[in-house]
């Protein structure tokens, strides 16, 4: 596997894609960057942060596709980084860290980090790899959001009055439904209970036939 394999998968983007470097050594964030920059030839914008705070900043103002995470950082240290971080974005995380604690990789890894890179292993195969991987989890979020978009579309325009729920509270209502309860706006329907609007004497059955659908589907 060679680190010109990016080429193929990030040439003809409209934009760069974009990488989020969590790293507040100047030297260790020189590595990296030398590293992305080599595997991707080019293709790809580094973003840089030297602090967790700062990273925020940067993941709620730019479309990022892939994060190289330092778990030490100024204003916070060890797996809580991750843990903030990944709390924030959408994108795949890969930490990046100098130490070999006992354990620490296989928790980052159930904590929702994507692969731990060790600093003395930093190659530009291994970051070529990594945006393979980001680029590819662009591609399915777009796909997931262009077929939201569409779902959405049909929901508005069916003639049958449709709702989705969330724990049985309503979170979504087509233009049908309003005009079924004369509701003026989506507001006057959203967060009520399902079984709000359902006969009192219905309820337990409409109840138990929804926890039959459910079972079904596990």
């Amino acid at each position: 596997m060679t680190a010109q394999r990016p080429l193929d998968a990030l040439v003809g983007r409209a934009e760069p894609i974009r990488v989020l470097l969590i790293e507040d050594n100047a030297a260790d964030a020189m590595v990296a960057q030398a590293a992305i920059e080599r595997a991707a030839f080019g293709l790809a914008e580094v973003l840089r942060a030297a602090s967790l705070a700062e990273a925020l900043r940067v993941i709620g103002s730019a479309d990022v596709h892939l994060v190289l995470l330092d778990l030490n950082v100024p204003d916070s240290r060890g797996l809580p980084t991750l843990e903030r971080m990944r709390a924030a974005a959408r994108c795949p995380i890969i930490v990046i860290t100098a130490e070999d604690t006992p354990g620490m990789d296989e928790t980052a890894l159930e904590m929702g980090a994507f692969e731990i890179l060790h600093k003395g292993r930093l190659s530009a195969d291994a970051i070529a790899r990594m945006l393979r991987l980001a680029e590819g989890q662009r591609k399915v979020q777009a796909s997931l959001e262009s077929a939201e978009h569409r779902y959405r579309q049909l929901i508005e325009i069916a003639p049958d009055a449709i709702f989705v729920h969330s724990d049985w509270r309503i979170v979504l209502v087509n233009p049908a439904m309003l005009r079924l309860f004369r509701a003026r706006r989506a507001e006057q329907l959203l967060g009520h209970e399902l079984l709000e609007f359902v006969a009192p004497q219905s309820r337990e059955l409409v109840r138990e036939r929804m926890r039959r659908v459910y079972e079904a589907r596990q």
